[in-house]
């Protein structure tokens, strides 16, 4: 049963009448079937209009991946509300340039989460960012406005979404990419994006009788907002929310919720099946596994391959609302192949290759990866020349990655035209990191590599120098302190190396081909 319908709240109510009592969300502390879940949403969206929330509107939430803050998703795509997740592995920084550029009215927020208190950065937040009219804690003590349990508790008019308006074209959220200024750009994904990715997921990977799956991405990640959640979804399945990923209990859940597709990159494959603690029997009701990110190694799909899963390389990005790629079921795929490439487009038509003349890459030939707009973002927020340049004049995005065509079609990735690299998962931009290392009051300029890397396929390698020839140097440790205080742990570099000259080119750009071939030939560990 794969959904038809225009938008995500759309397909709850419909599945709220044609499958009530099936499980919708679950995470530790609550459960949805698609009947409550429906009347969570319409009760949540009443909330949203009475705090003066309207269709277009930005609210920005602060959470965890969990059941009640994709319920609140449903409940502003029911409004018609803009869906802004603030990741709560961000810092202030961070959170201070999203509510900036979005605007967002609302502010929604988890009090606490794993030790941290978020209330010192959301005091500062509030008192410097006017647009915000109020802040509602999801749970806990919050201390910042309202909480979220009064406002439910208080008696309100119905909430009925307007009908007969085609949703399909409607934002449904904002998500934050950066790009090589370093510079976070807010994708604007629509109803039908998100829709027809779930679509495509469930034709391709299909369940026997309906998906479950287990959702830790952030949901400020398209991993999270788009993949699993659109997948399980539209196709009238479950999805399982955790905070995070947690390798002690990974199994457990597998088995106890009866995953049928798992996602994610091959490090998270690497990590479970190297464990001595490995059962595969947790893993029994699996029917797909998928991954993104990175290249599966030969013999690690080897090792899946005898388990008697199924699996799949998938390649997608924020831009165009989720996953591209999947390779075929017929058996004829070997695992040679697999391991070095990323499939064949979803929708018949919709990725292309196209070389620097302009034409459509044949077998052996390299080219930029090109998507159909159809499917894709509407527009980067509030920049219009940006995303202007985001696409061709036919109607294609242009993803700057660049890939070859090898046998049956498939692509192989090859290189980036930016500098983005992935580490775990992660889409990770060093112009980001080197603006922020440059803030550094020691620090004069810096320049941020990527290195390969056993568990995380890629990680960075930053390259500084101090202020002026004769200041005194910054030290590693307060180089790493510095941007731990400012980003996402993730983004922070594995190794910092302090210099007293990098090599430039004729433009006078720092020649990072020349440190990346320096670092390998070195072999500086990270």
């Amino acid at each position: 049963m794969i959904s038809e319908t225009n938008s995500y709240a759309e397909c709850v109510l419909d599945l709220s009448g044609t499958a009530p009592d099936r499980i919708a969300f679950k995470s530790a502390s609550v459960c949805y079937t698609y009947s409550d879940l429906a009347a969570e949403a319409l009760r949540h969206a009443a909330i949203l209009r009475d705090l003066g929330v309207k269709r277009g509107d930005r609210v920005a939430v602060l959470t965890t991946p969990r059941a009640e803050s994709a319920m609140l998703f449903i409940a502003m795509n029911m409004v018609g509300a803009i869906w802004i997740c603030l990741n709560p592995q961000y810092r202030l920084r961070e959170f201070q340039y999203t509510i900036e550029d979005a605007q967002p009215s609302i502010l929604f927020y988890i009090a606490e989460f794993e030790g941290r208190d978020y209330h010192p950065d959301l005091r500062q937040l509030l008192t410097e960012n006017p647009c915000l009219k109020h802040a509602v804690c999801l749970e806990g003590e919050g201390d910042l406005g309202l909480k979220l349990s009064d406002l439910a508790a208080e008696p309100r008019a119905p909430f009925k979404m307007e009908t007969g308006r085609d949703r399909r074209f409607d934002p449904a959220a904002i998500v934050y990419t950066s790009g090589s200024t370093g510079n976070p750009k807010g994708a604007v994904l629509p109803n039908h994006g998100l829709m027809e990715r779930g679509r495509a997921y469930n034709r391709n990977w299909p369940a026997p009788d309906y998906p479950r799956v287990f959702d830790f991405y952030p949901l400020n990640h398209v991993g999270g907002l788009g993949w699993v959640l659109g997948y399980g979804l539209v196709g009238g399945g479950t999805t399982y929310f955790a905070p995070r990923f947690d390798i002690e209990t990974y199994g457990d859940t597998i088995r106890e919720e009866r995953i049928t597709a798992l996602q994610g990159p091959p490090m998270l494959y690497q990590m479970l099946l190297s464990r001595a603690e490995f059962d595969p029997t947790d893993y029994a009701s699996v029917e797909w596994l998928l991954y993104s990110g990175a290249a599966m190694s030969e013999d690690l799909l080897q090792k899946i391959a005898d388990l008697g899963m199924r699996f799949s390389p998938t390649y997608g990005l924020t831009e165009a609302c989720g996953g591209l790629t999947f390779s075929h079921a017929d058996g004829q795929d070997s695992v040679a192949l697999l391991a070095r490439t990323m499939g064949l487009s979803l929708n018949e038509g919709e990725v292309r290759v196209v070389t620097e003349s302009g034409t459509l890459a044949g077998p052996g030939e390299l080219g930029e990866i090109q998507i159909e707009r159809s499917r894709c973002m509407l527009e980067y927020f509030n920049r219009p020349e940006a995303t202007a340049a985001a696409f061709t004049e036919d109607g294609f995005f242009r993803t700057g990655d660049v890939a070859e065509v090898v046998e049956r079609g498939y692509l192989q990735f090859r290189t980036r035209k930016s500098e983005m690299f992935k580490s775990g998962g992660y889409n990770i931009y060093p112009r980001e990191i080197e603006a922020v290392l440059e803030q550094h009051p020691k620090v004069g300029l810096a320049a941020v590599i990527a290195l390969p890397h056993a568990l995380y396929s890629e990680v960075g390698l930053a390259y500084v120098l101090p202020e002026s020839e004769t200041a005194t140097p910054p030290s590693p440790e307060e180089l790493r302190a510095w941007c731990r205080e400012r980003m996402a742990n993730y983004k922070v570099p594995k190794r910092f190396l302090v210099e007293r000259s990098l090599p430039t080119l004729g433009s006078g750009k720092v020649d990072k081909v020349t440190l990346r071939t320096k670092a390998l030939a070195e072999q500086q560990p990270v």
